[in-house]
């Protein structure tokens, strides 16, 4: 792997109400004002079939 992840975080109900509305933009805002490495991933695990493009397209 090019770039070392360093965080990594995990959401359940990746795709549910909670995380559209508060967990990604939470999660943007932290990295905007510098509380998260610059290389990290989330994996959001849901019952909703979703590929990986979708996911982020979402995200």
């Amino acid at each position: 792997m090019p770039e070392e992840i360093t965080t990594l975080l995990t959401f359940f109900g990746g795709t549910g109400d909670l995380a559209k509305r508060k967990l990604y933009p939470s999660t943007y805002n932290l990295f905007k004002k510098g509380f998260l490495q610059e290389h990290f991933a989330i994996v959001g695990a849901s019952r909703q079939e979703m590929s990986n493009d979708e996911f982020r397209q979402m995200v």
